[in-house]
């Protein structure tokens, strides 16, 4: 072959390889500028270090049908005002595999119709909230890693229409705000996070319908450590919650006819003011076999309702070792382990007679 020809064919190739369009060889679409936006359905890879200037994301997906491979690279910008990735429309969409740095937020989801999926990542070093999701209706967030981000771990919010997330097998550490907010959602799970040093809450669901809150390990929260606001029809089961600055578990007065079972809340209270293993403002929930042990305040606490309805059942809880700091006790149980201040009940909070805590065996 001429020389000539040889090298109009390279330059072709070279220039081919500069287009977004351009398929790797097991049928993915390679990407490798900053400042990149998907706009058309298909299989991407990341092919190299992303590291974008600020002013833009780094990538951009406006498309349905979209998965993202960041195939071990780093994809990274800087501290503001754009996020890394921002998933601006588009059903479907997956985003796994690499690191995650800088920007406002690690990933920003701001309008999708059905399916996000963001897994196996490493997020760290955002100014904001790693994972941010604004509305959608299906969301899966498992299997990341999130560290020292100057922002909540993952705050994801149903908005028009509830959400419903599978928030699971994360481990979020040394985060300023929440570790897990999920908010106006229904069905959902927040399930086997690991959740430490959290500057407010680890873990506050609100505004939901029929979630689930279990197997999660919490850890020196510096506000709440597993909170429900504003619940109905919530499950919070075999949570492990210690040295919260404030209350390991606490259920607002707005969340009623949930099952609190199988926890070990201890430790909890690091504040002056004390602080309860587990309390209970709503009405109607049952509360079965937790431990509740070594608490700065109550193990279990009882209080005030919203409204007059109260008839929460409590049922073989143990409570052992608590210190009963805060307001006192005026009324009710066996302080400091266990404590009822709720007044104007229309059905009394109300004992199965089994419960490992100090006092007689029917209460």
């Amino acid at each position: 072959m001429p020389k000539g020809i040889r090298l109009s064919i390279l330059g072709f190739v070279l220039l081919a390889a500069g287009t977004a369009t351009v398929r790797a060889a097991e049928g993915r679409i390679p990407v490798f500028r900053p400042g990149t936006t998907i706009a058309a359905d298909g299989r991407y890879i990341v092919t190299r270090n992303l590291t974008g200037a600020g002013g833009i994301p780094t990538v951009t997906i406006a498309a349905s049908n979209v998965d993202l491979d960041l195939n071990g690279f780093v994809v990274s910008n800087v501290s503001g005002p754009e996020p890394v990735i921002l998933v601006q429309a588009g059903s479907r969409v997956s985003i796994h595999g690499g690191t995650v740095t800088g920007g406002t937020y690690a990933i920003h989801a701001t309008s999708f119709a059905d399916g996000l999926v963001i897994e196996d990542l490493e997020i760290h070093g955002t100014a904001g909230y790693g994972v941010l999701v604004a509305s959608g209706k299906r969301v899966t967030i498992r299997r990341n890693r999130f560290s020292d981000i100057s922002g909540g771990g993952v705050f994801c919010y149903g908005n028009p229409t509830p959400v419903t997330a599978t928030i699971s097998d994360n481990s979020i550490a040394d985060v300023i705000g929440d570790g897990i907010h999920l908010e106006g959602a229904t069905g959902s799970a927040i399930q086997n996070n690991r959740i430490s040093n959290a500057t407010g809450m680890g873990i506050l669901l609100s505004s939901a319908e029929a979630g689930l809150i279990a197997d999660n390990t919490v850890d020196r929260a510096q506000f709440l450590g597993v909170a429900v606001f504003q619940g109905n029809g919530v499950i919070v089961r075999g949570n492990a919650v210690t040295r919260s600055y404030s209350h390991g578990i606490f259920v607002d007065q707005l969340t009623n006819d949930c099952l609190i079972s199988q926890n070990n809340a201890s430790k909890n209270g690091t504040s002056d003011d004390g602080g309860d293993g587990i309390r209970i403002e709503g009405d109607r929930n049952l509360i079965e076999r937790n431990v509740s042990n070594s608490n700065r305040g109550y193990g279990l606490h009882f209080i005030s309702s919203f409204s007059p309805a109260c008839g929460n059942t409590f049922s073989a809880n143990s409570a052992h070792g608590n210190s009963g700091l805060g307001p006192a006790c005026a009324s009710g149980l066996f302080p400091p382990e266990s404590c009822d201040s709720s007044t104007g009940c229309a059905v009394p909070n109300k004992s199965f007679g089994d419960n490992l805590i100090p006092g007689p065996p029917l209460f």
